[in-house]
């Protein structure tokens, strides 16, 4: 804002100075913005390595789940065939 103030106070000298002042902040402005693309591309990079190494730790969980799944499902099943298995012995008991 400084160099703004410069070039209505005065002619063309102040003008140059003025250009020469944009041309500094728009060089200070364009490295800002390669830090935060540098700073992004890390970031991002950052971002897939956690989640690459998250998901294999999930994976092991689904697996374990399942299979404890598939165990409870033939517990299930056995449980079902003895109460099914009560159910006839009683009726037979009852007749």
């Amino acid at each position: 804002m400084e160099g703004l103030r410069h070039y209505q106070t005065d002619g063309s000298s102040k003008c140059c100075a003025d250009y020469s002042y944009l041309v500094k902040q728009n060089r200070k402005l364009l490295r800002a913005l390669e830090e935060l693309q540098h700073c992004c591309t890390s970031l991002k990079e950052e971002n897939c390595l956690l989640r690459k190494s998250y998901f294999p730790e999930t994976e092991e969980k689904v697996k374990h789940l399942k299979r404890k799944n598939a165990e409870l499902a033939l517990i299930a099943k056995r449980l079902e065939e003895r109460a099914r298995k009560l159910q006839e012995a009683n009726l037979k008991v009852s007749v």
